[in-house]
């Protein structure tokens, strides 16, 4: 049986399942609910490559850039879907210098809260699925974010989201939000959006990472618009 050192047992105390991996990324050590979220044996994982938790759909390439992140001393996170689990997981990594092992990373995994999935398909919202890898193509949206842009699903189906920036537009907000859409969490902007006829407006638009019926992972992106559309010159 593994005992903890005083030191070790404050690094995974607090709420949400906690882990601790050194600079290899092997499985160091975690609390009870780590195990309970990954469903594993820690009989079998301390000591094993965090891997370990990995499935078919996960994004290995983001996550171990998350977890580098971290062990190059940056707090880092990013969603993934992990383990035999269908649910997506906010993966929050900070540095951590052991006592023992030196550098480290300690990762707080908690269940990813979402709106509903068929939101796309509900009249409530404007509402599009994203893809989450550039160059961030629109897969499927509702009639009322139809009507609210004036794209058909031919001009817009697995077009870029980019289509809706203009000369007007802060890219660098949007820049933000679609790197919240590669790392799968939340995120948020107002920028300026064009409609098809060259109209335009401050649309305010948040993205909510959710797993598709196969395991993988999308992202749904709600628009609210901050202002009524105008064309250039108008008040």
């Amino acid at each position: 049986m593994q005992v903890r050192s005083e030191h070790e047992t404050a690094v995974l105390r607090g709420h949400h399942a906690r882990f601790l991996i050194d600079s290899d990324f092997n499985i160091l050590d975690a609390n009870a609910a780590f195990w309970e979220l990954t469903r594993l044996d820690p009989k079998y994982c301390i000591g094993v490559g965090f891997k370990t938790v990995y499935n078919t759909f996960t994004d290995i390439k983001l996550v171990e850039e998350v977890l580098a992140d971290a062990r190059d001393g940056r707090e880092s996170s990013c969603g993934a879907v992990l383990t035999s689990s269908k649910q997506l997981i906010l993966l929050s990594c900070v540095p951590h210098n052991h006592l023992s092992h030196g550098k480290c990373v300690v990762g707080v995994a908690m269940i990813m809260p979402h709106p509903k999935d068929q939101a796309v398909r509900d009249d409530e919202y404007f509402a599009a699925s994203v893809s989450t890898t550039a160059p961030f193509r629109v897969t499927d949206f509702n009639d009322n974010w139809a009507r609210l842009f004036g794209f058909s699903y031919p001009q817009m189906n697995n077009r870029s989201i980019r289509m809706l920036l203009g000369p007007l537009s802060d890219v660098q907000q949007f820049q933000g939000l679609t790197e919240c859409i590669r790392r799968c969490t939340h995120g948020e902007c107002a920028v300026e959006c064009y409609c098809s006829d060259g109209a335009h407006a401050l649309i305010r638009l948040k993205s909510y990472p959710v797993c598709t019926d196969d395991g993988g992972v999308s992202t749904l992106v709600i628009a609210a618009p901050l202002g009524a559309f105008r064309r250039d010159g108008a008040p």
